[in-house]
C-alpha cells in the first residue's frame, strides 16, 4: 500500500500529503461540549468567513460527533445493563450514572468542531480568526 501512495504522491495531492507527512494545522477549535448557542454562532460565522476569504479548498472542517464512553445512561437499577453502586446515604443502591457527574458527562456526545487549514495559509488564517473574534467582542 505504501508503494502505491509513494507512486501517486507526484500526481495526487492527498497521496503527497500522506507520503510527505504534510499536515493541516488546527486554527480554531470549540470546547469539547459546546452546547452554548453563542459558540455555535461564532463557529458558523468563522467557517463562512474563512471559506469566503481563503476558499473551501484550503480548509477542512471536522466534527467528531461521538460518545466518549459507552456507559449506559438511561437504565434503571433493575436493568441488567445498569452499573449498580452502593450508596451509604438515602437508599442503599443506585446506578453509577445517577451518582457520578463525571461518568454522566462521559456518556454524553462529544460536540467538538475544528477548522484545519493548509500549511501555506495557516499564519494568515490564524490572524484572520483573531481579528474576527476581536470584532465580535466589540
Amino acid at each position: 500500500m505504501w508503494e502505491y501512495i509513494k507512486r501517486d504522491a507526484v500526481s495526487n495531492e492527498y497521496a503527497d500529503c500522506i507520503f510527505n507527512r504534510k499536515i493541516m494545522p488546527v486554527i480554531y477549535e470549540t470546547p469539547t461540549y459546546f452546547a452554548d448557542k453563542n459558540l455555535k454562532s461564532i463557529y458558523n460565522i468563522l467557517r463562512k468567513d474563512l471559506a469566503r476569504e481563503f476558499g473551501e479548498d484550503k480548509l477542512l472542517f471536522d466534527s467528531p460527533d461521538k460518545v466518549i464512553h459507552k456507559i449506559p445512561q438511561h437504565y434503571k437499577l433493575d436493568d441488567e445493563k445498569a452499573i449498580p453502586v452502593w450508596v451509604p446515604y438515602g437508599r442503599n443502591l443506585s446506578t453509577i450514572i445517577e451518582e457520578s457527574l463525571l461518568i454522566r458527562n462521559m456518556a454524553e456526545n462529544i460536540d467538538l468542531r475544528r477548522i484545519y487549514v493548509k500549511e501555506d495559509i495557516a499564519g494568515k488564517a490564524k490572524e484572520f480568526i483573531k481579528e474576527r473574534i476581536r470584532d465580535m467582542e466589540d
